[in-house]
């Protein structure tokens, strides 16, 4: 498996062929009204804007973006994960060539470029040698993940989850496990998320899931007063009235 890094802002992985590194994923996260600290904080009474403010232009007063499109279409685009590349036949695939790499884009649209490093030998290699060169690191990849056991390991209750990372200026969990507060008294209804006792903006907080940047993660959400107990889940589709906004209740 190639070693990789994936910019998540423009959807484009770059790939060094090589030895094997570990795989990707994304994150997801919700806000809950919370008592911290013994201070209750409420939801932002702010009222939303008229206009829309989203990536690529303001809605206008017709409720569409400069590109024409509706704030619903643009936003759900916005919102479209691209997918992870996947083995290709030459067909399927665009490949542009640089001195020591290859830009491989695939036709189907939603999955992600990769820039595939191998060296100087690649101006004597035909696009079909690329293609398979890239199609092994894939399969590599696969093997590696399913043969890896991950074990989690989460720090004591007493001890620091988090420490600082004074160089990058930035929080960095000490495990693999975070037990967390939600309170919303951040600006402009954003969630403050305190570990231990400390304090994170919401923007602290995307820096400190950025050091697992190409990992998953799973939330499993809980009383305040229970952060320290592994609770039972069930894995099962909501009934209907059961499935509506959690910010309704």
């Amino acid at each position: 498996m190639a070693p990789l890094i994936v910019c998540e802002a423009c959807h484009v992985r770059f790939v060094r062929s090589g030895p094997p590194a570990r795989a990707e994923g994304w994150l997801r996260m919700a806000r809950r009204r919370m008592v911290r600290l013994g201070r209750r904080r409420t939801r932002s009474s702010r009222p939303f804007p008229g206009r829309a403010a989203l990536p690529g232009g303001e809605a206008l007063d017709d409720g569409t973006t400069p590109q024409g499109d509706t704030v619903s279409e643009r936003a759900e685009r916005i919102a479209m994960r691209m997918k992870k590349p996947r083995i290709a036949r030459l067909d399927e695939v665009r490949i542009t060539r640089g001195p020591e790499d290859a830009v491989i884009e695939y036709v189907e649209p939603n999955i992600a470029t990769t820039h595939f490093t191998i060296g100087p030998k690649i101006q004597q290699m035909r696009d079909q040698e690329i293609l398979d060169l890239f199609n092994d690191s894939l399969r590599a990849q696969e093997e590696l993940a399913a043969a890896y056991e991950y074990v989690a390991v989460e720090i004591p209750p007493g001890k620091p989850q988090i420490r600082y990372f004074a160089a990058g200026d930035q929080w960095t969990p000490r495990g693999g496990v975070l037990r967390c507060e939600i309170d919303n008294g951040g600006p402009d209804g954003e969630p403050i998320i305190g570990i231990d006792d400390n304090e994170l903006s919401w923007r602290e907080f995307g820096r400190l899931l950025a050091t697992y940047a190409g990992w998953g993660m799973r939330i499993v959400f809980v009383p305040d007063d229970r952060l320290d107990e592994q609770p039972e889940v069930q894995i099962r589709e909501l009934e209907e009235e059961d499935d509506r906004d959690p910010a309704a209740n």
